[in-house]
């Protein structure tokens, strides 16, 4: 083979993992070292790559390295490749299931402990490694401890929303707030009722993460969280009517209606809404977020016709909170949400 048509074998890369340089028995015996006594091994070469012993020092072999494996020979230099192309793929492999191992990671739901949990430093690890900030706790002060706090809670819930680290970053002090020492149960590692609850579609985790005295139920969307994106009132109906009575909750804040189109689209069965809240959540108080307009489907929708739909949550006894979500694409942390959020702390 000509060597303009050899691959490049770069030393620091492959030595020890592609190739290596052993005494061949003959020259261990004869206490010779002489460089015809030495060897290129390769994994292929079974108990010469396991058994035989290594070379020493490499250091005249690894300043020499671009001379000498121009000098291989083909069967040689062929047994390296292989090797490489086999190191490739068995990395390939570890990459897919270590991505694997991260996609379980980030669906796994854990609850707020303080105790260590070796699931929970990989998911640590992982936000870590995607940038999203998890506090200075740890022996290296990185965050990672093995222990689900509020931080860590905070970034888990950003990743699994799409919300980049950047911006969850920029909005930190306003997410890991929702469990503190006051509503953790020490003795048994469980988080007290949550009092608060917040209600509704896609938008409710961005209320979620700038409120400090109200959380969704879960995470995790669906009927028994009562939030999910891309839905409606008559969607957040039937999930109340398969949801137990809860007498414990003292305040439920809802945001829905932007998928509806405000009453335009969908007709929006208010009262049987609040006739269910009532009933679910008989202790409680009502607050409704106004959504967004102005953008996809909603391109039409005026905030007069905004201001209209939620007056018949009013007439139901919700107070509405301001401002609007508004005419924007309502999908991220927008600073809106800030001003939203503080507002509905001011009222529980």
């Amino acid at each position: 083979m000509n060597n303009q048509d050899r691959i490049y074998i770069d030393w620091n890369e492959n030595y020890g993992k592609t190739f290596k340089l052993v005494h061949t028995p003959e020259g261990r015996q004869s206490g010779e070292w002489s460089p015809n006594l030495v060897s290129v091994v390769t994994p292929e070469n079974g108990d010469a790559w396991t058994d035989w012993i290594e070379l020493e020092n490499t250091d005249s072999w690894k300043e020499n390295w671009d001379n000498i494996q121009k000098s291989l020979g083909d069967h040689k230099y062929n047994q390296i490749i292989r090797s490489m192309r086999t190191l490739d793929n068995l990395q390939e492999q570890i990459s897919r299931i270590k991505k694997l191992i991260q996609e379980i990671n980030i669906n796994n739901e854990f609850k707020i402990s303080y105790k260590y949990n070796p699931e929970v430093e990989d998911l640590q690890k992982l936000l870590f490694d995607k940038g999203y900030y998890i506090g200075n706790f740890g022996p290296k002060k990185n965050g990672i401890d093995g222990k689900y706090g509020p931080l860590t809670k905070a970034a888990h819930d950003a990743l699994k929303n799409d919300i980049v680290p950047k911006e969850f970053n920029n909005n930190v002090k306003t997410l890991p707030k929702k469990f503190d020492d006051r509503n953790f149960d020490v003795n048994n590692n469980t988080s007290t009722k949550l009092k608060n609850i917040i209600i509704g579609d896609s938008q409710t985790p961005y209320v979620d993460m700038n409120t400090t005295k109200a959380s969704r139920i879960s995470s995790q969307p669906g009927k028994s969280s009562l939030w999910e994106g891309g839905k409606s009132v008559s969607w957040l109906i039937s999930a109340l009517e398969d949801f137990p009575i809860t007498p414990d909750v003292n305040n439920v804040i809802i945001v829905i209606g932007t998928n509806g189109g405000f009453g335009k689209y969908m007709r929006d069965n208010i009262p049987k809404l609040f006739n269910l809240l009532r009933n679910k959540f008989p202790s409680s108080k009502f607050y409704v977020v106004q959504g967004s307009w102005g953008w996809g489907a909603l391109k039409n929708i005026n905030i007069n016709d905004v201001r209209s739909y939620y007056q018949k949550f009013e007439i139901e006894g919700a107070k509405i909170i301001e401002p609007p979500i508004g005419p924007i694409e309502p999908h991220g942390n927008k600073p809106i949400y800030k001003i939203i959020g503080k507002n509905i702390d001011s009222y529980l």
